[in-house]
Parts: C-alpha cells; structure tokens; sequence
C-alpha cells in the first residue's frame, strides 16, 4: 500500500512522456497510410450481383417447340474488373451466369445445352483469357420470327462489363438433327 503512491506517479510520468512526436509531423493521410487500416479503407470491393439470381422461361409456340431456359448466376466463379480513382482501389467482381436451353418438339426432348463462358470460348476460338471478359447477361426467345420460320430462335447476349461491347450467339433449332449456332460480333 505504500508502495502505490509512488508506482501511480511513475505511471503518470510514464504516460506524460508519451506525446507523440513522432507522429506529429505527418498529416492524417499519410498516419493512414502508416497503419494496417489503410488497406480497407482505400479498396472498396463488390460483387454483383450480391446473392444468387435464377430465372426461369418455359413456352410453348404456336408451332409445337416447347423452350426451356434457366438462366442462374454461378456463386463460384467472376470476372474481376479492377479500377483505382484517387487513392481508391475499386474491385468489382462480376459473377458469371449460365442459361440451360431445353427444346422439346411433340414431347420429346431435340436439345439440351448449357451455354456459359466456356459455351462462348468455343464459339469464337480465342484464347480463355478474352472469352473471361465476357458476361453472359441476358438470355430470350424470338416468338415472333420463331412461329414464321417454323423453328426456335434463342438470343444469348455476352456483355463485357462496364462497357457497350457485347456478343449474340442466336441459336436456331429447325428439328431432331438440325440446329444452328451463330455468333454475331460486337452488337449493342
């Protein structure tokens, strides 16, 4: 007990040195820097979208073809688009999506596929690295022209993110043997 006066005053002596000096002399940003917290507070990374997103189209045209399309994001995979602005560093991640067609004529299944990056690659036979940049992002069916030519037409549309560059891959399935995959470049 009589040792705590002395060992509160120490204490406080202790305390009363410690005036940062050191870290006077810099501004609050580069303090920032400094420390490990600057690393979260100068990256901002998101995903889009957020949580797993599913669509589902079932029809039936007035010609006999019955189109299934699930269109779903895959929760597993992105495509990582990385941007600084000032002292930001922005990282946008962009899931990959995948649309399985189904088309039945007379209830029997014609075609089956799932269209997805890989789908794309194949298509336009370049390199994995520029097929990645691409986003499956919308998927349809052309009613319309489908019951005048008497076939299925499907739009798949392939977007790179955060630009106007896209791909259309239109599938066109006449009968049990015959289908036609084209893709048209650069469309918006």
């Amino acid at each position: 007990m009589r040792n705590l006066p002395i060992f509160l005053l120490f204490f406080l002596i202790l305390l009363a040195s410690c005036d940062g000096k050191k870290r006077s002399r810099f501004n609050p940003q580069e303090k920032l820097e400094q420390s490990e917290l600057s690393d979260s507070f100068f990256e901002q990374i998101s995903y889009i979208p957020q949580n797993y997103t599913e669509v589902q189209n079932d029809t039936i045209l007035g010609n006999g073809f019955k189109v299934e399309i699930k269109f779903y994001s895959n929760m597993e995979s992105s495509y990582l688009n990385e941007f600084k602005i000032d002292t930001i560093l922005y990282k946008h991640n962009y899931r990959y999506f995948s649309a399985d067609v189904t088309v039945s004529l007379k209830d029997k299944t014609i075609y089956s596929n799932t269209f997805n990056n890989e789908s794309l690659k194949n298509l336009i036979h370049t390199s994995s690295e520029d097929s990645d940049k691409y986003i499956l992002t919308d998927s349809w069916i052309e009613l319309l022209i489908s019951e005048l030519n008497d076939k299925a037409i499907i739009k798949l549309i392939y977007c790179k993110p955060e630009s106007e560059i896209c791909k259309t891959i239109t599938l066109s399935i006449i009968n049990e043997n015959k289908h036609i995959v084209e893709l048209l470049e650069n469309t918006d």
